[in-house]
């Protein structure tokens, strides 16, 4: 039985914790002959082959490993040193590949020559109650405590897959989403999502926190979520991101597949439009490829500052 027919078949409510998306970079190894595997932990470099990708953030040489980490440096540039970046995807496949947990993983990067620049930390809650729209009306009612000035709530079009964010869309420099993960995902499991983002500063700062911490990393999770934003009157919310006792599961690794959010919700959406206006289908393309164009632009003469 795969994960996410045991997620199906899940009747008693459950949580899940771990580390969303890591990325930084590594000074100090960029001359080094076999730079790309010393910034990476032995368990990836011996056991799994890499090819070339394409390079993003002003970085020219690129390569990604099986499980979709993706390392880059630039041959004329050291002082950019080496980027590492793990998505959602790429981290999950690397602990079920490695036989790593999520401490063991990102304890690798403790040391002196890594700058963290980004972390994702989630929370799923299985077979509770509640959704994004719960979690927006406490923030309509003044029950959600935080430091944050900036609260966007997004209702997703035909789907119903709602979103609320807490900080700010624009700077994304820490960041809360709530969102109905189950709806995104197309199963039909009661699956509420709470993950936080932190950049910049505020990565290295969160990354600090799980390195000194001697506990468990769910643990401090659970501490770095309420740290943006705290809902202490929703039930689910105090038992999700309190000493639960929950059942502890892992959603599949084919979880938090954009693509296939895109292929379903999102053409949806563009056909139901394109079949009312026709016309509409010149003026996307034109504007998705201004958009594309825009972004590589910006990839190929940025400098080494990730937004």
């Amino acid at each position: 039985m795969n994960k996410s027919s045991e997620l199906h078949n899940l009747s008693e409510q459950a949580a899940s914790y771990g580390i969303d998306w890591f990325q930084g970079t590594m000074k100090g190894i960029h001359h080094i002959e076999n730079w790309m595997i010393i910034c990476l932990p032995p368990q990836i470099t011996r056991h799994q082959s890499k090819h070339h990708s394409r390079s993003i953030n002003g970085y020219n040489e690129c390569y990604e490993w099986d499980c979709g980490v993706k390392v880059m440096r630039h041959d004329k540039h050291p002082d950019m040193g080496v980027h590492v970046i793990f998505s959602g995807t790429a981290w999950r496949t690397t602990l079920e590949d490695t036989g790593l947990s999520d401490q063991e993983l990102i304890n690798y990067y403790n040391n002196d020559m890594f700058k963290p620049t980004r972390i994702d930390v989630r929370c799923d809650g299985f077979n509770f109650d509640v959704s994004a729209r719960t979690f927006a009306t406490a923030v309509e009612d003044g029950e959600c405590q935080t430091s944050m000035h900036s609260k966007t709530y997004i209702h997703g079009i035909d789907t119903n897959a709602d979103t609320l964010y807490v900080g700010s869309l624009k700077k994304r420099s820490k960041l809360l989403r709530i969102y109905d993960k189950g709806i995104v995902e197309g199963l039909d499991v009661n699956w509420i999502r709470f993950e936080a983002e932190f950049r910049q500063s505020y990565a290295k700062s969160a990354t600090a926190h799980i390195f000194a911490e001697s506990k468990d990393i769910n643990e401090t999770i659970k501490e770095l979520i309420i740290g943006i934003a705290d809902f202490p009157e929703i039930e689910a919310w105090r038992v999700l991101l309190g000493d639960n006792g929950l059942k502890i599961v892992q959603p599949a690794t084919g979880v938090g597949n954009t693509k296939k959010w895109l292929l379903t919700s999102v053409a949806k959406s563009l056909a139901n439009e394109v079949f009312k206006d026709p016309d509409f289908e010149q003026t996307f393309i034109a504007v998705f490829k201004g958009i594309l164009n825009r972004m590589i632009d910006k990839h190929f003469n940025a400098d080494n500052t990730l937004e």
